[in-house]
C-alpha cells in the first residue's frame, strides 16, 4: 500500500498533463472581414483561420439573400513557429444597403466540429463602419461582455452621422406631374399671407 500511493499519484500527473496537452492542440477557428462598413456592390475578404488541424474543411457559409459570398483561392496549410494554420479566403458582396449578420461558420476536421463567432456586416451608401459594440469587442479579442463594455464606456466613440432616406422615384405621367406641380404652385401662390 506504501508503494501503490506513489505509482498512483505519479500515474493521476501523468494522466492530467496528457489531458491538458489534449486540449491544448484541439482545432480552434477565427473568421475576419477586412472592413465590418462598406457599401453596395464592394468586395470584402472574409479569412477564415483555423489552428491546430489536420485537413479542416467548410461545406458551406449560411448567408442572407442580399449576400454573396465566393471563395477566392483553395485553402492555403501554412506552417508557422511549429503550429499548423490552415487559412480559407472568400469575397463577400452586398447588393443592398442594411445590417446583416454571417452565421456562425462550422469547419469540420475529422470528429472535430469547430464553429467561429458571427460575423456582422454593415452595408451603407457611403461605406463607414458603424461603432463598436461591446458585442463585438468582446468577440473580436476574446474578452468577457462586461469587460468590453468597460472599455466602451472608458473610450466613447463618436456618433455616427445619420444617412438620408433615399427620396422615392415620381412614377407617374408626364401630364400628371405638371398639373400637381401648378396646382401646388397656384395654391401656395393665393394662400401667401403677405406682410
Amino acid at each position: 500500500m506504501r508503494f501503490l500511493l506513489p505509482q498512483l499519484l505519479a500515474l493521476y500527473c501523468l494522466l492530467s498533463s496528457s489531458l491538458q496537452a489534449a486540449e491544448s492542440v484541439s482545432p480552434s477557428a477565427l473568421a475576419t472581414i477586412t472592413r465590418h462598413g462598406f457599401k453596395p456592390g464592394e468586395r470584402v475578404e472574409l479569412m477564415v483561420t483555423v489552428h491546430n488541424a489536420v485537413h479542416p474543411y467548410i461545406e458551406f457559409i449560411e448567408r442572407p439573400a442580399e449576400v454573396t459570398i465566393h471563395s477566392i483561392r483553395r485553402p492555403q496549410s501554412l506552417h508557422l513557429g511549429g503550429e499548423d494554420l490552415w487559412l480559407f479566403r472568400y469575397s463577400i458582396i452586398a447588393s443592398r444597403v442594411g445590417d446583416y449578420e454571417l452565421s456562425p461558420i462550422k469547419v469540420r476536421d475529422g470528429s472535430f466540429l469547430i464553429q467561429t463567432n458571427p460575423i456582422p456586416l454593415h452595408v451603407s451608401i457611403r461605406g463607414e463602419a458603424p461603432p463598436l459594440t461591446a458585442i463585438e469587442l468582446s468577440r473580436g479579442v476574446n474578452i468577457p461582455l462586461s469587460l468590453g463594455t468597460e472599455i466602451l464606456k472608458a473610450f466613447p466613440q463618436p456618433t455616427p452621422k445619420l444617412e438620408p432616406s433615399p427620396t422615392p422615384v415620381d412614377e407617374r405621367p408626364w401630364s400628371t406631374k405638371v398639373i400637381s406641380k401648378t396646382f401646388k404652385e397656384l395654391s401656395d401662390f393665393w394662400n401667401y399671407p403677405g406682410k
